[in-house]
């Protein structure tokens, strides 16, 4: 408790601090107006009138309005390169009501005039005047100008850099025929692309993925990676990008995002383009994709479809060959989808509309299986599992977002809907030992030996429980949801921001299970059940708010806000055990998914595990905020402290077996944050960026847990309650630092971070040594603690045409829990402790159309904890391999990856492996690059494996998954671009 004081105050400090400079700045500005007039800056943009983009070289006059002349200057240009690029002007004029003339002239275009009338002042940090919409002159008026005869040499750079943004140029990567963008940006220095569409750089997640500065997809970034053909792509970008609401406020009210864009050639910017591709392969394998775009200046459309069963979001390796474990799809996965965007912006940008929708299906085969050691007193506990799924998915979802924004105003709204429907069948079988069955053989054997013998069968087989389960789950779901924003810049200079959100959404599902479980104590009897769980849920939310902002000519701001929101939640979960009705027993001539009347399946309640439960939260928030953002040529600054307090009611009613509660909890939150950033500009000698970040939050366990329930629908694993649970609070500390030399093209990169838990809620575990069974209760347990950090070093062009990286990564996490034996008078503080270090060096080679990438990583796992009977962990996980890209001739492109897999140090023994994966390509155009051939062939060696190992404070799992093996296919694709006619 001493410690949050103490953070708080610290926090309370800093925010104090903050607000004391803003106010004396202030009252600095004052005195310093006695003796000198205040200015302030008046903001002017040039843009082409037809096109509204940035002009280069126009010359701006300010006048008074008798015409005689203030001040000139030639525009300057902000996020050069960048689709925000902005060609602006700025005039530091007398803080007092006046009116002037601007004058904008180029030598391409007719001169325009702008009034701007200076009408009030008060705090208004700035002054902006109404664009420049220049006007072209005639084509003729120009058009015997002529260039003399110039040589040029072009030489392919991958990778340049201009101040914050790093730019990949597209055509420098050598790609195979027929590659998608997902291929594209695998390949880029620095990226790392996650199975789900997540795309880091230099170890950093990128927020959003944009095409030519327009969301596309938003948030699903899988729909532009796994469709847009890598042929259309000019440029591929990232950089920190002010977002919307802060480039309309004109400062940033909010941390910049870091983005990726997407910059198409100019032959695609408008027009039309299709791009169609089917394959058919060995073990019955087929892939297809049609994609089709219709793209203009303002407007867009997008269509897409396709179908295949070879784990489609993980058909390519990375940039040096690499094909991570995590990024693969467990289990044979078989997909169709289809869907399509409309987008829409108004000549002047100040109406944008974009409309996505989406339909998939999907068939996915699961074979499971896992090893596991719980640690436990008096001895570890072992189990074997093996399960097998069949999951049908569909789903379908539509978002739609409208962007209205004028000078003063900015509205913003957020649609959506969506339907999901899951069908699973499946069966497992477990088994737990009280001694370490891997002498007998590999999972597949231990199980099979579990089922076939009595547990007093073999020395080596002494089983606690056997299970088998056949399931069968269906279940449903739907949502919609609305989200409008409001923001108005005042006259007299401040803000305010009026938002409402809100959703509803309904779950149901059904669970059907024949379950037989076998102890082997003569004690415990033999359990066969057929069970039926019902479940409902309906939730909705809203949640409106308001917010002012003070702006202060210094560049400091502050803000107040209010929020208020209201969730209800109503589960009912009934359980029925229909083996209690006679003729329903398990092994009688009833089909699983079979339901008796609506009068028997009453009588057949599972009342001890049967619940129904309604919540209602309010929850009424006043936050305070400072803010300073700064930007100058060589440097830019913001600062934010945040200090939000929270007032909650929560309102449960609870009914189950004899237990009818209505439990209600009032909680205060203060949960203070604070961050400081800066960048310094050095041009082209550096680029240099710092952060620092803390927050705090507090943790509040589910109601229910803190009432004495026992739910034992799972035999085996039982759960209880916890009337003694108290809050837990999360520390948060996170740091980094970037240096590029864009002239040197090198840069490199280090980040810290590390958090404290205090009070956090574990799940303590009881175990009966003579069924197997455990007993699980949440418990508060202090010493759970992390931090990790990674250093990152790139240089391209090294020696010409050479570029070589290295990453170095550390994880450190301390996990506390407590652990029991029955009999036992009491728990025992289980603590481990994971240290994980990783690092990667890849070093590449390209000239003309070679290339070629060696790269190879290793990762150390150790685990130790602080029982004496713990059995540490050392295991190694190392790859190494080589890329290779060349066109050969007759225009045949080569593409091939080796990598060499291997592990050690593992207690099961068929995870420590050597196993070589093999992936090469060869693919040719023909009819003028319209028509594409590609012959593949994915895990040629057929060594591809899935396995994971996981080691917590409760216990070590190796599990194991099936994968699509290797395969060899053909593809034929057809690519088609139509371009307006150029006016002659």
């Amino acid at each position: 408790m001493k410690g949050l004081l103490k953070f708080i105050g610290t926090l309370g400090l800093l925010y104090g601090v903050s607000s004391g400079m803003a106010a004396r700045a202030q009252e600095t500005g004052a005195r310093e107006d006695t003796t000198q007039v205040r200015t302030i800056p008046l903001w002017g943009h040039v843009k082409d009138g037809f096109t509204y983009t940035a002009l280069h070289g126009t010359f701006v006059t300010l006048m008074r309005e008798d015409s005689t002349v203030v001040d000139t200057m030639h525009v300057q240009c902000f996020n050069p390169g960048t689709p925000q690029e902005d060609t602006y002007y700025k005039f530091d004029v007398p803080a007092r009501r006046a009116r002037y003339i601007i004058k904008a002239e180029h030598p391409d275009y007719y001169p325009e005039y702008v009034d701007c009338a200076v009408r009030y002042v008060a705090r208004n940090p700035y002054v902006d005047a109404r664009h420049h919409e220049m006007r072209r002159r005639p084509y003729a008026s120009f058009a015997d100008r002529s260039l003399g005869e110039v040589v040029v040499k072009a030489t392919k750079i991958r990778v340049a850099y201009r101040g914050d943004t790093v730019v990949y140029n597209a055509d420098a990567f050598n790609l195979s025929e027929g590659a998608m963008l997902n291929e594209l940006v695998r390949q880029l220095p620095g990226a790392e692309l996650k199975p789900n569409g997540e795309i880091y750089v230099n170890g950093r997640k990128v927020d959003y993925l944009t095409l030519n500065g327009t969301d596309f997809f938003k948030g699903d970034n899988r729909k532009m990676l796994d469709n847009l053909p890598a042929f259309t792509v000019q440029q591929v970008k990232v950089y920190d990008k002010t977002t919307d609401r802060s480039e309309f406020l004109g400062y940033d009210t909010e941390k910049k995002a870091y983005v990726m864009d997407v910059s198409l050639k100019r032959e695609y910017n408008t027009g039309y383009m299709a791009n169609v591709a089917a394959g058919g392969g060995t073990d019955s394998r087929y892939a297809g994709r049609a994609f089709g775009l219709r793209y203009s200046d303002r407007s867009r459309v997008t269509l897409f479809g396709g179908m295949n069963n070879t784990n489609v979001y993980n058909d390519r390796p990375g940039e040096n060959g690499e094909w991570p474990e995590e990024s693969l799809t467990n289990g044979e996965f078989v997909t169709r989808q289809t869907g399509g965007e409309f987008f829409w912006q108004n000549k002047a940008k100040g109406i944008e509309n974009s409309l996505t929708a989406n339909a998939e299906w999907s068939d996915r085969d699961v074979n499971r299986k896992s090893a596991t050691e719980a640690y436990l007193p008096q001895g570890n506990r072992y189990t074997r599992s093996s399960s097998l799924q069949d999951v049908d998915y569909m789903g379908v979802n539509a978002n739609n977002w409208l962007t209205w924004k004028t000078k003063d105003h900015l509205l913003t709204v957020h649609s959506y809907v969506g339907y999901d429907r899951t069908d699973t069948h499946g069966y497992a079988r477990d088994a737990a030992f009280d001694a370490d069955p891997s002498a007998v053989g590999g999972i597949d054997e231990v199980l099979d030996s579990a089922f076939l013998l009595p547990s007093s069968g073999s020395a080596r087989m002494r089983w606690l429980n056997r299970s088998s389960t056949r399931s069968l789950f269906e279940e449903w779901k739907y949502n919609v949801g609305h989200d409008m924003m409001w923001d108005a810049k005042l006259p007299w200079g401040d803000n305010l921001q009026l938002r409402f959100t809100g959703s509803l959404s309904r779950t149901e599902n059904d669970r059907f299970e024949h379950y037989l479980l076998d102890y082997a104590s003569s004690r415990s009897e033999a359990d066969r059940r057929n069970r039926y769980d019902r479940g409902r849920r309906r939730n909705y939310y809203y949640q409106p708010s308001a917010e002012y902002t003070f702006n202060f000519p210094n560049d400091w701001h502050f803000l107040t806000y209010y929020i208020y929101k209201q969730d209800y939640r109503s589960d009912s979960s009934p359980r029925y055990r229909l083996d209690s009705l006679a003729g329903w027993e398990v092994g009688a001539a009833r089909h699983l998914g079979e339901l008796p009347s609506a009068r028997e399946l009453s009588a057949a309640l599972d009342v001890p595990n049967s619940y129904y439960r309604h919540d209602l939260s309010r929850v009424h928030t006043l936050g305070l905020r400072t803010f300073y953002s700064r930007r100058t040529e060589d440097k830019y600054v913001w600062f934010n402290f945040h200090l939000p307090f929270t007032q909650s009611k929560e309102d449960m009613r609870y009914r189950r077996e004899e237990i009818d509660a209505g439990l209600q909890r009032r909680v205060f939150r203060v949960q203070p944050d604070f961050t400081y950033l800066v960048y310094w500009f050095g041009g082209t000698r550096y680029f240099r960026t710092f952060m620092v970040n803390a927050d705090m939050a507090l943790g509040t366990p589910d109601l229910v847990n803190r009432l004495s329930v026992r739910d034992a629908s799972d035999p085996l694993h039982v759960r209880v309650g916890n009337p003694y649970l108290q809050n837990s609070w999360r520390y948060n500390f996170r740091t980094g630092f970037l240096h590029r030399s864009p002239e040197k093209k090198w840069f490199t990169q280090v980040n810290v971070n590390a958090w404290l838990g205090v009070n956090d809620v574990a799940q303590g575990v009881s175990y009966n040594s003579e069924t197997g069974v455990y007993t699980y209760r949440p418990q508060n347990v202090d010493g759970n603690r992390g931090v990790n950090g990674s250093l990152a070093f790139q240089k391209e062009g090294m020696a010409e045409y050479w570029n070589v990286g290295a990453n170095l990564n550390y994880d450190f996490h301390r996990s506390v829990d407590l652990s029991s034996v029955e009999g036992m008078t009491e728990s025992v503080l289980s603590k481990v402790h994971n240290h994980e270090t990783k690092a990667c060096l890849s070093t590449g080679y390209q000239r003309g159309s070679l290339t070629l990438n060696v790269g190879c990583d290793a990762t150390y796992r150790h685990a130790d904890g602080s029982r004496a009977d713990f059995n540490t962990v050392d295991a190694f996980d190392f790859r190494y391999g080589l890329l290779g890209e060349y066109t050969m001739p007759w225009k045949i492109h080569l593409s091939t990856r080796l990598n060499m897999y291997s592990r050690r140090g593992y207690d099961e023994a068929a995870m420590n492996t050597d196993y070589l994966i093999w992936n090469a390509s060869l693919s040719r155009s023909f009819l003028k690059d319209r028509l594409m051939v590609k012959v593949e062939g994915v895990d040629l060696l057929r060594q591809m494996r899935s396995v994971y190992m996981d080691v917590n404070v409760q216990g070590k799992t190796e599990t194991y998954y099936n994968i699509v093996k290797g395969y060899y296919m053909l593809t034929l694709g057809w690519k088609l671009t139509r371009n307006p006619k150029k006016r002659e």
